[in-house]
């Protein structure tokens, strides 16, 4: 009885460690990866987002039959279930510098390859205090890409979710 005692303790203890290697991570300032190739799919599985370095980005359909372009690569984007819209996220992802601008842009909505909106981090996270510190960043927040109702989502540092319409960048819901 006394060994499953331990070993049961054992087990929690490591797991309570494992979990805060994990955790830590999530705010880590590890360097971001040199921009490559990536590709990005709707969550319906139907439509992708190909971003390359030097190509740009392009929304194609599952047979791989290019619909349009973005000028420019991105680490991070979500397109819509029906191939027209897409979002695309900051580089430097959930971090910003430390001397950060208010008026960078932290979202960007498209359709067919052009501009809708421009989502600042002043729109996103209006006081200072929301912001996380971690070695030598802020975070601010995640996002969670496009529901199946063409709504953007995204989870602030202080646990707020906002709801961006795709087809507008507006705000619909928080």
């Amino acid at each position: 009885m006394l060994n499953k005692i331990f070993a049961c303790a054992s087990f929690c203890a490591c797991s309570l460690f494992l979990t805060s290697l994990l955790l830590n991570d999530a705010f880590a300032d590890a360097p971001l990866q040199a921009p490559k190739r990536t590709t990005f799919v709707s969550e319906n599985k139907q439509y992708l987002l190909r971003s390359d370095p030097q190509l740009g980005t392009q929304a194609m359909d599952k047979n791989k039959k290019l619909l349009w372009k973005v000028t420019g690569w991105f680490r991070l984007a979500f397109i819509s279930n029906d191939g027209e819209y897409c979002v695309t996220v900051y580089e430097g992802l959930n971090l910003i510098p430390r001397d950060y601008r208010e008026d960078m842009i932290m979202l960007t909505f498209w359709k067919h390859g052009k501009l809708l909106r421009k989502l600042t981090l002043k729109d996103i996270v209006p006081d200072k205090s929301i912001l996380q510190e971690s070695a030598s960043h802020y975070y601010w927040g995640n996002t969670t890409g496009i529901n199946e109702q063409g709504k953007f989502g995204l989870e602030r540092a202080d646990g707020m979710r906002m709801y961006f319409d795709v087809r507008t960048g507006k705000l619909v819901d928080a």
